[in-house]
């Protein structure tokens, strides 16, 4: 999304190898400019790539989401739902 050639939102994604739910395309990034202003253009953004995804004849999209980002609530009432859960840890 842009305002006057400037970019305020985004969303990207990438395709992993495999079938879904681990394969195929993934959400990496979805992205907009702080404040209020802003507020509800992450979600628009994302229901925009839904929608160029199925029309391609994609069937689904995967996203990972870190525990407690108010941000699933948005994912979930787009369609998002719970899996599975993982754990990465960093070794020193």
């Amino acid at each position: 999304a842009d305002r006057g050639g400037e970019v305020v939102a985004a969303v990207i994604v990438n395709r992993a190898d495999g079938e879904a739910p681990l394969g195929g395309p993934w959400v990496s990034q979805v992205l907009r400019l702080p404040g209020e202003r802003w507020a509800g253009l992450g979600a628009l953004t994302l229901r925009h790539a839904l929608a160029a995804l199925a029309a391609g004849g994609e069937t689904s999209l995967g996203l990972a989401v870190t525990d407690g980002n108010p941000a699933r609530r948005v994912y979930e009432r787009l369609g998002f739902r719970h899996l599975s859960s993982h754990r990465k840890l960093a070794i020193p």
